[in-house]
């Protein structure tokens, strides 16, 4: 829901429906529906409803820029800001490894200020051109600019 161009998601993958493809069109596999019930997949339901929501409310995620400041291949983090030429911005930190990384610091930072936390809802501060964030293992942090949050 982050990355550039136009997301899919395919047959309940918003809920954790994992069936592949039918070899025939004729023959579809159906989607399991009961999933919903289950917390474990409701949660992941509400995650999506959360990103579909911020994809809808902040232009930079539908603007081609991209830009992949900062590169971890040994921590296995991943930083990129997605941006849109009237000022909002979304910065994406990934931890791929399984590791808790408390206090990780991010050099080179694209722009100071408090940022939004969209799933969460924490604020993070950033200093200038620098970061430090707890990252759980296997988690994404997405973050807005607090000036780019929509208004009530």
């Amino acid at each position: 829901m982050t990355a550039r161009g136009v997301p899919m998601l395919w047959m309940g993958e918003e809920f954790g429906e994992h069936k592949g493809k039918s070899k025939t069109v004729t023959q579809p596999k159906k989607i399991a529906w009961t999933l919903l019930e289950k917390e474990l997949n409701q949660d992941l339901f509400e995650y999506y409803k959360k990103l579909i929501a911020l994809r809808k409310q902040n232009p930079a995620l539908s603007s081609s820029n991209i830009d992949f400041f900062h590169e971890n291949p040994e921590a296995k983090v991943l930083a990129y800001t997605r941006w849109q030429e009237q000022g909002s911005r979304v910065v994406v930190v990934a931890n791929f490894s399984d590791s808790v990384l408390p206090q990780y610091h991010i050099p080179h930072f694209p722009k100071a200020g408090i940022w939004h936390d969209s799933i969460s809802g924490d604020a993070v501060e950033a200093g200038e051109r620098e970061m430090s964030i707890d990252l759980a293992e296997y988690e994404a942090r997405i973050l807005v600019l607090e000036t780019d949050l929509p208004q009530n």
